[in-house]
C-alpha cells in the first residue's frame, strides 16, 4: 500500500493503527502501550521495522512493516516472537533515530550481539 514516507515512530504508528489487526490492538496503540523495536536490514530483502504493542489485558501483537524500496510502498504484516531476526536489527548503526534504534537500543544491541554469537 502506498502511504507517505516514514520519518519518525509516530509516522510507523500511524501506518501501524490502519492495519491493526484488531480493536483492541488499535486501543492498545491510542493508549500507547508501544514498543519500537527498530529498524531491519535484512542481506537480500526489504528492510523493515518491527514494533510490540500490548494490551492492558496482556495480549501482545508484533507488527512488521516492510518497505519496497523500489516502489516505496509498505507491507504491514503480524509475526511472531519467533521471526524477529535480532542480527539483521539495524539500530546500532542509527543511533540518533528512534525510528532505527527503537525504544531500548541498549537490549536490542545485547540481543544482536547473542544472535550474531550464536550463529558462529
Amino acid at each position: 500500500m502506498r502511504h507517505k514516507p516514514i520519518n519518525s515512530p509516530r509516522d510507523l504508528l500511524t501506518l501501524v493503527r490502519l492495519y491493526a489487526p484488531s480493536r483492541a490492538c488499535e486501543r492498545a496503540i491510542d493508549e500507547d502501550r508501544v514498543e519500537f523495536l527498530g529498524g531491519f536490514l535484512p542481506k537480500g530483502n526489504d528492510p523493515h521495522w518491527i514494533v510490540r504493542i500490548k494490551s492492558v489485558h496482556g495480549r501482545t501483537w508484533i507488527i512488521k512493516v516492510s518497505v519496497d524500496q523500489e516502489t516505496m510502498t509498505y507491507g504491514v504484516h503480524q509475526i511472531e516472537e519467533s521471526d524477529i531476526k535480532w542480527s539483521d536489527w539495524d539500530g546500532d548503526k542509527h543511533t540518533r533515530s528512534p525510528l532505527y534504534c527503537g525504544s531500548l537500543p541498549h537490549v536490542y544491541q545485547e540481543k544482536k550481539n547473542r544472535s550474531l554469537n550464536s550463529d558462529d
